[in-house]
Formats: structure tokens, C-alpha cells, sequence
């Protein structure tokens, strides 16, 4: 917290948290980020700048629910957002609504947010919903995916990737989330802070289920180290570790 000590602008102090809003998921410190997002949300109504509050919002709902796995908060930030559903002000809003509904197990109001004329996001609350082979047909029938802004690259490799895991199909899971590894875009706000340690530990559980022991530990180590610093508490450190420490066993025998 060094920069917002040092910052002597408002500008500068927004500047400094928009920084370590996306920098401090990477290291797993989802409680350090969420409060600063709190901060943020509150001076931006505070200050009558709703398009800021609302997008803050969101990304808290979503780091809610794909960082901590915790739906309850995530869908505590959506019902208090979706007042705002219909502002023009906040571009993508209702896709980003969607999306955050599919993360917060609402499925049907994703679907009644999306728009008709939306490429990308409707194979993306697919997956999210299970509805996997649905939702590799849209990509497949969507040959611009790769046109797309990063964070939707990221969005829909990670979560069809997911949804192929989900159903136990290695196969196809694997590609898809080695695609999602590789996609970095420095002006990304947050999506790859959230989603490369995701897509670590999602490599790691496939090679696991492939019976690739010696790649599944290096995944997850990968994440344990980038995660050192991490709140204790989260859902994938947990689980990484256990995992972890099955296979180290495992192996030593």
C-alpha cells in the first residue's frame, strides 16, 4: 500500500487503487482488493459517479464469485447493481450483468440480460451453465472470437474449458485452457489477475484426471508459489494444496 500512501491527488490515490485492484488478485489477496473496491464504490456514489460505482460493482461481484467461490456475496453485488441495468453511460453493462448472473448461479437471468445481437457472451453463460456442446457450437460458428477484446478471449476459453473438465471430457478441456493461459492484454483491468491462477489450477486438475501426476504438481506448485501471500481461506488455495500433498504423496511411494 506503499503508492496510495504516497499518492497526493485524488486522481493519483484512483489511479494507485485501479492498480492494485487488478495486481493483488494474481496473489490470491481477494480480501485486500475487495476492500478496495468498497472504498471506491462508496466516493464514486459519493461523489455522484455512478457509471464508476456501478462498474466497480460489478468486478467485486465477480471476484466474489470466481476469486473467493462465495455466491453469496456475488449475488449481493448483482442484486445491488441491477437498478442500474439500463444506463447507457456504463458501456456493456447488461453482457457484464449477464455474465456476473452466470457466475452467481442465476442462469435464466443471464440469459434474459444478454442481447440478441451479442456474439460472445451467450457461449460464455453457456458454459457457465453446463451447456457445453451448445456453447463450443456458437464458438465454432463465431470464427472472430480471436477479434474480441482479451478479457473475452479469456472469459470464454477459461469457462468452456471448465464445462469440458466438468463433464470429463480431457480432451477438449486441456486445449481450451492452455488457450486461456496465453492471453495477456496489459490494459486488461482485472480478468487475467482473476483467471491465470484459475487456469493453473484447472490445468492442474486435468492432468491430474489424465493420470499426468508430474504435470499436475508443477501446475499447482506454480499456483502455490504465486500464491504465497494469499488469504488462507480460499476454496482453490485449499484445494490446490490438498491436491498437492496427495500427489507428493502418492508419488513417493
Amino acid at each position: 500500500m506503499a503508492y496510495l500512501s504516497q499518492a497526493t491527488t485524488p486522481q493519483a490515490m484512483q489511479q494507485g487503487r485501479l492498480w492494485l485492484t487488478s495486481l493483488l488478485p494474481y496473489t490470491g489477496q481477494y480480501q485486500r482488493t475487495l476492500g478496495l473496491l468498497d472504498t471506491r464504490i462508496e466516493e464514486a456514489f459519493t461523489h455522484g459517479d455512478t457509471a464508476t460505482a456501478v462498474e466497480s460493482l460489478v468486478i467485486k461481484g465477480v471476484m466474489s464469485a470466481a476469486g473467493q467461490r462465495n455466491s453469496v456475496r456475488s449475488n449481493a453485488a448483482l442484486d445491488r447493481v441491477l437498478v442500474f441495468r439500463d444506463r447507457t453511460d456504463v458501456p456493456n453493462l447488461r453482457q457484464a450483468l449477464a455474465y456476473l448472473a452466470a457466475l452467481s448461479n442465476r442462469s435464466a437471468l443471464a440469459f434474459e440480460l444478454l442481447s440478441t445481437h451479442d456474439r460472445f457472451n451467450p457461449p460464455i453463460v453457456l458454459s457457465i451453465a453446463g451447456q457445453c456442446d451448445q456453447a463450443a457450437s456458437m464458438f465454432e460458428t463465431v470464427k472472430e472470437i480471436h477479434g474480441a477484446p482479451a478479457f473475452l478471449q479469456l472469459f470464454s476459453f477459461y469457462h468452456l474449458a471448465e464445462c469440458r473438465f466438468d463433464e470429463g471430457n480431457l480432451i477438449s478441456a486441456e486445449p481450451y485452457a492452455e488457450a486461456a493461459l496465453q492471453i495477456y492484454n496489459p490494459l486488461d483491468f482485472f480478468a487475467r489477475g482473476v483467471y491465470y491462477p484459475k487456469t493453473l489450477f484447472l490445468l492442474g486438475k486435468v492432468s491430474e484426471a489424465k493420470g499426468d501426476a508430474e504435470a499436475a504438481m508443477q501446475y499447482y506448485q506454480q499456483l502455490l508459489d504465486l500464491w504465497k501471500n494469499a488469504d488462507d481461506d480460499l476454496p482453490d488455495l485449499l484445494e490446490a494444496k490438498r491436491r498437492f500433498a496427495q500427489l507428493k504423496e502418492t508419488t513417493a511411494r
